[in-house]
């Protein structure tokens, strides 16, 4: 598709050349008449040069990396000049769904005769997702900016966007009741001797010197430490709601996309420990997806699973339900939900009696408000949301400000 265009400038411009015109033909005299002559001419000769602005000008994708949500992504292009003259600076504009208002407009600069550019173009993900694009449009015009010419590409690509992902220097997870007093005096699981090497992780202030990983440190440019194998437990659980009645209306920061990064946090940390992971969530048409194994074997695909997740009408009840069988026993469960369902108190404490700890995450929509403005705060209304304080197990109430960082290092 090629088009020329009048731009808003252009389209003053011509009524004013039409007008000079029909002016001249009234009015016959030398200065109507070089006035319409000189304005008609600027514009046919604009109109010229947007026609032949984009002549012997191509465009070809360059493969493009994966990206991930709240981060720029890298979509490179390569323009190709096949003509001998220079060409003035044009615009690449393409629709990506994934990008604030879903299109891309990225300048180019002038090319010389016969060259080759490589355009870097980066763009702000601000939704995850698997994305196929389908065209590229390239935009020139007249030095006067009267016209502007269009001209589209059919070039297929595909991009990946991934979750957003908050580093965490530390997760606790070893089971609170299993903390034994060590000999002297101090918990076992800060670093020490007599238990088998689990790994390395942040130095804290009561850790001994002694157990500094230096090789570790040096690498991760502050001070790490050994982590032996009675602070940690071999098997942790996430289950993610994604049941659709209790989604906030914002579409990119909403309750859902706030535990979809906190399941990824999650995921990607334990991916350097050494233990089992096992993700749960609502699966398209009533199924449940449900991935288990290794976490560093596994965490690819939990991490792809979070990137393409929908919401499902699927009860959060039904889904902890039918997985109450698949949880570990004696392990760690993450339990991310936006509701607070009735008898959800009585699944806990069934869980608990296996030996399963419970680390509550509740994201209640009321508390991600829509975003109106950027420029506008956020208000929530606290009391608006009530949780309940009989059970065994009280939640961890999420907001919009909540650092997912500080809230896992807490729990």
């Amino acid at each position: 598709m090629n088009l020329i265009l009048p731009t808003s400038r252009g389209v003053v411009f011509l009524f004013v050349t039409v007008g000079s015109v029909m002016v001249a033909l009234v009015n016959v005299g030398l200065a109507t008449a070089l006035t319409a002559s000189s304005l008609s001419g600027i514009v046919i000769s604009s109109f010229l040069l947007a026609l032949f602005s984009l002549y012997g000008i191509e465009i070809r994708r360059v493969p493009n990396q994966d990206g991930e949500r709240g981060r720029r992504v890298f979509m490179p292009v390569t323009l190709i000049n096949h003509t001998r003259r220079y060409r003035q600076s044009i615009v690449i504009r393409e629709t990506c769904p994934f990008v604030e208002g879903g299109r891309n407009n990225f300048p180019a600069p002038p090319l010389a005769p016969a060259e080759e550019l490589i355009v870097d173009r980066w763009m702000s993900a601000a939704s995850r997702g698997y994305y196929k694009m389908k065209k590229i449009t390239i935009i020139g015009g007249d030095p006067a900016g009267l016209f502007c010419r269009k001209r589209t590409f059919k070039l297929p690509g595909a991009v990946m966007i991934y979750p957003e992902t908050v580093p965490l220097t530390w997760l606790p997870i070893r089971l609170r009741k299993k903390v034994m007093p060590a000999t002297e005096g101090r918990l076992l699981g800060i670093s020490g001797h007599g238990q088998e090497f689990f790994g390395v992780r942040g130095y804290r202030s009561y850790d001994e010197v002694r157990f500094i990983h230096w090789k570790a440190s040096a690498s991760k440019r502050r001070l790490m430490v050994k982590e032996f194998e009675a602070n940690t437990v071999d098997e942790v659980n996430i289950l993610l709601d994604a049941e659709l009645s209790s989604i906030g209306i914002d579409p990119n920061d909403s309750n859902y996309e706030f535990l979809i990064k906190t399941a990824a946090s999650i995921t990607a940390y334990l991916a350097e420990m050494y233990c089992r992971l096992q993700f749960i969530t609502h699966g398209p048409n009533g199924t449940v997806i449900r991935l288990r194994g290794d976490a560093a074997g596994v965490k690819t695909n939990i991490i792809n699973s979070l990137a393409v997740l929908e919401p499902q009408k699927l009860p959060l009840i039904e889904l902890l339900d039918g997985e109450l069988e698949h949880i570990f026993a004696n392990s760690i469960f993450y339990c991310l939900t936006m509701s607070e369902p009735d008898n959800l108190h009585q699944r806990f404490e069934a869980l608990m009696e296996r030996g399963i700890e419970i680390r509550w995450i509740y994201a209640p929509k009321e508390y991600f408000p829509m975003i109106i403005e950027p420029d506008v705060p956020r208000k929530i209304k606290k009391g608006k949301v009530k949780t309940s304080s009989s059970g065994a197990v009280s939640p961890y109430v999420a907001t919009f400000e909540t650092d997912v960082s500080g809230m896992l290092r807490n729990e």
